[in-house]
């Protein structure tokens, strides 16, 4: 009886230091991964409609970074992006173009979107620039 309640504690403690791990692990993890928002625009005077596709991964190894990519309308960015997190917001600015980048040149430190996890959905904030380039609304989704 003895050696059963010994087992049942050593147990306990292997599924409470497994939790720990899992939970350690999701932490470091933390807003490393990809992030998409779509919008439409309206149509073209030939009636094509004026959609784009904005997608970025962001990786993390001691701060954040990553790329962004838009596509679209007329439209193909490529750029370098770094990011900063406080509290429960990621905020995502422009680093530089890549080499296939055609458009949307901005100012190394210009914000792009700030990320809020809220309840049940993400909430973005979208910087000035991409509402005056058309690729969002403030109220674009991101996922």
């Amino acid at each position: 009886m003895k050696n059963i309640k010994q087992i049942e504690k050593v147990g306990l403690l292997l599924v409470a230091l497994l939790a720990f791990s899992v939970q350690v692990h999701a932490q470091k993890k933390g807003w490393t991964g990809s992030y998409i928002a779509s919008h439409c625009a309206g149509t073209t005077a030939g009636g094509t409609s004026i959609c784009y596709n904005i997608s970025f991964e962001i990786d993390h190894d001691g701060t954040y970074y990553g790329s962004m990519s838009i596509d679209g309308w007329q439209c193909m960015v490529r750029a370098n992006v770094y990011a900063e997190v406080k509290g429960n917001k990621l905020t995502i600015y422009y680093d530089s173009p890549q080499d296939d980048n055609m458009g949307f040149n901005v100012a190394k430190g210009t914000k792009i979107v700030t990320i809020t996890k809220g309840k049940k959905r993400l909430i973005a904030y979208w910087g000035k620039d991409m509402i005056e380039s058309e690729f969002v609304v403030a109220a674009t989704r991101i996922q």
